[in-house]
């Protein structure tokens, strides 16, 4: 099984170096207890083999979770969980197609954009409270057009043409309070909600999904689902929670400087307008090991834009607690 997972993982990350997760899978201590977490995602519409980008063509997420003994204004409850995470964000957006180098043929802005966050989880077993704040620049003070045309060179695949069109300079500050509730229909099935809010700069919306888990999904302070497998660690189990997952999320959208052009620092040369309903889906599988956990999900996002199209990408996400 390892084996399997290593390979899966050096297809989809495509790094080198990843023999050390039999050694994490394999060498776990039964009494080993964990308080620490680095986690990468990786977001990419490139695992479609398509060839090309669009549209929300991709995010790279890294986070540093680690358990507090309590966070500001809260009480210690039987069961409750407190956690911090440190993320690392970068984003890529461009149009349909890169190769558009004429204003009138776009039908989305270029976008790349950095942020670094905190967030404060609370978690009991059969609800979440999360708070995350966000920091960052959005525009080509970040280079994510040179990046992009360096690593497209590189792998000798066609570059962007339109990047001279971007969403031009201005701060990224974003507060997001989330709140999860899960119901255990029975061991191996269960439904969680979400309910969350983004405020700021660039992203003003509200969100309400559903996500249903079939396998053995772990309560909300022992679950992947949360960042909370570091409660989970300690037993002589090797395997401590895997899933199936489908979720559906809907979004109304009060402006998003991605699409909409930055209100703050000189207006941008382009811009279009947002869509006020978005509706996301998720497909995915989940593996948790006491050290380690693995994440592959399909995901679609419908029209953002006014006048463009749907989108699909892919996201794998590998966690390791130490």
């Amino acid at each position: 099984m390892a084996r399997k997972i290593n390979f899966l993982l050096c297809l989809v990350f495509g790094f080198q170096g990843w023999p050390w997760v039999a050694t994490v899978i394999a060498g776990s201590d039964p009494d080993s207890t964990f308080v620490r977490q680095v986690q990468l995602t990786v977001d990419n519409d490139a695992y479609f083999f398509t060839s090309y980008d669009r549209y929300y063509s991709s995010g790279i997420f890294g986070s540093y979770t680690s358990l507090r003994s309590r966070l500001p204004f809260s009480q210690s409850k039987e069961g409750s969980i407190f956690s911090t995470d440190i993320v690392f964000s970068h984003y890529i957006y461009t149009p349909k197609n890169i190769l558009w180098d004429k204003l009138e043929q776009l039908d989305r802005p270029y976008a790349g954009m950095a942020t670094l966050g905190v967030q404060l989880n609370y978690l009991k077993p059969s609800s979440a409270f999360t708070m995350k704040a966000d920091v960052g620049w959005l525009g080509p003070a970040i280079k994510t057009a040179e990046l992009m045309r360096w690593w497209h060179g590189s792998l000798g695949i066609r570059l962007p043409r339109g990047w001279d069109y971007q969403i031009n300079n201005t701060p990224v500050l974003t507060l997001t309070p989330s709140y999860l509730k899960q119901w255990a229909i029975s061991e191996k099935f269960d439904v969680v909600s979400s309910t969350s809010m983004s405020a700021g700069t660039v992203i003003n919306q509200v969100s309400q999904g559903v996500s249903v888990r079939y396998g053995l999904p772990g309560s909300l302070n022992q679950s992947h689902l949360t960042n909370s497998l570091l409660n989970a660690a300690k037993g002589s189990g090797k395997l401590i929670e895997w899933y199936l997952v489908a979720s559906w999320q809907g979004s109304y959208v009060l402006y998003n400087a991605t699409i909409d052009g930055n209100f703050i620092g000189p207006e941008s040369m382009y811009h279009e307008s947002s869509e006020k309903a978005v509706l996301r889906q998720t497909y995915g599988a989940m593996l948790a090991y006491k050290k380690a956990d693995f994440e592959l999900s399909f995901k679609t996002t419908s029209r953002e834009v006014k006048g463009a199209e749907s989108h699909r990408y892919m996201r794998a996400k590998i966690s390791y607690r130490f």
